[in-house]
């Protein structure tokens, strides 16, 4: 009977589930400055509404306190969207980075961000992004946060059931 009721959930689960990459570029904002960000992501979509994302980040460089410092993060995410129509989805994300920072060390603190998506096609899509990488910077006084601004593009291997 187990076993049932494990096929039984498992079935469409698997049958919907994708992997994805992509990749995406902005601005991100430190507290008195602006630079280019980018970032790379993949991800496992386990339902339509649900997925993991893993994503790598240059967030740019900015000066604290009297030295230069290049900004680098690493997150792990859930990602939640909501699938409007024609194409259309809103999406959040709320998870963990772990940052690295020229000449300060690492940090690990909480990430979240909105979104929102187009599709293409079946498994081609268009966002816009913003993130916060929030509590930022070890051994900088007040800690800061890191508001990145994206525009990228993703693609979804296998197509809608």
């Amino acid at each position: 009977m187990k076993a049932l009721i494990a096929l039984l959930v498992a079935v469409p689960f698997a049958a919907w589930s994708q992997p994805y990459v992509g990749a995406a570029i902005g601005q991100s904002k430190f507290e008195v400055e602006n630079d280019t960000a980018a970032k790379v992501f993949g991800g496992y979509q386990f339902t339509p509404n649900f997925a993991i994302e893993l994503g790598g980040h240059a967030l740019g460089s900015t000066t604290v306190g009297n030295r230069s410092a290049d900004f680098s993060a690493l997150d792990l995410s859930y990602f939640g969207s909501l699938i409007l129509s024609k194409g259309f989805s809103v999406h959040g994300r709320i998870g963990v980075y772990r940052a690295e920072i020229t000449a300060r060390g690492n940090d690990v603190g909480p990430t979240y961000g909105l979104g929102i998506g187009y599709a293409l096609t079946r498994n081609a899509a268009l966002r816009g992004e913003w993130q916060r990488f929030a509590k930022l910077g070890p051994g900088t006084e007040p800690e800061m946060n890191i508001d990145v601004l994206y525009f990228g593009a993703s693609y979804r291997f296998g197509g809608e059931p």
